[in-house]
């Protein structure tokens, strides 16, 4: 039987993915000790209030609106996660793992960290995250060690060696053609064998989501346009 919604994974895998994201995506208002268990910075506040010229409640409102941001960019991630570990001869291999990375190919041929934007690497995170690689390139050292992320920074889908550009890196890490970056269509391809996996997710989310929501919201055909100008950019 053929798929209803992409052809690398279960439909039964894809909308247990989506149901995820549904699930971690709260947009309601949330009340103050939600607000408060992340921390509130009283002086970013003050800013806030004044240059926008809202009241207290309305500032309580926008900074429930990013906080729920935020958990949304979160959920995208492991949504890549997830549903690419569905892919057949692939592993999720999740929080616990000895190798520390996300995603295994079965045959101990690669393993790949995965992000949904290259710019969520703060220097402290890609540090650690270069040591975690080089820990299981030392482990396996024919296996390609892959940072892998959606969405680049300079909106190109691409596969290269992972230079590091510090000189410390470079002693600390050893300059190995096996670490490696790819992104966006390359990332997907990589791991599908499908050289239009990404747009095929594309295609078939708004309805999964329909399926997982029971609401239908479609793009009339000038916003359909506009959204594929906008994904045609991005990668």
């Amino acid at each position: 039987m053929t798929n209803q919604y992409v052809d690398f994974v279960s439909d039964e895998h894809f909308l247990k993915c989506v149901k995820e994201v549904w699930g971690n995506m709260n947009n309601e208002k949330r009340d103050d000790e939600k607000l408060q268990e992340n921390g509130i910075d009283p002086i970013k506040m003050i800013f806030d209030i004044q240059f926008n010229k809202i009241d207290f409640e309305e500032w309580k409102i926008k900074e429930s609106e990013r906080q729920n941001d935020k958990s949304s960019n979160n959920a995208i991630g492991d949504f890549h996660q997830d549903l690419l570990g569905g892919v057949k001869g692939w592993t999720n291999l999740k929080q616990g793992h000895s190798s520390g990375l996300d995603l295994m190919k079965d045959d101990n041929t690669i393993f790949i960290e995965i992000k949904n934007k290259d710019n969520d690497l703060n220097a402290n995170v890609e540090k650690n995250l270069r040591r975690t690689m080089f820990k299981q390139h030392k482990k396996t050292p024919n296996a390609k060690i892959y940072f892998g992320y959606v969405i680049a920074k300079n909106k190109k889908s691409e596969e290269k060696h992972w230079d590091p550009t510090k000189n410390s890196e470079k002693w600390e890490f050893h300059n190995s053609e096996k670490i490696r970056r790819i992104s966006g269509n390359k990332l997907y391809h990589l791991i599908t064998g499908k050289e239009n996996a990404l747009e095929q997710l594309v295609c078939a989310l708004p309805l999964a989501i329909k399926n997982v929501i029971g609401t239908d919201h479609k793009l009339n055909d000038r916003e359909q346009k506009e959204f594929e100008k906008w994904f045609k950019a991005a990668f």
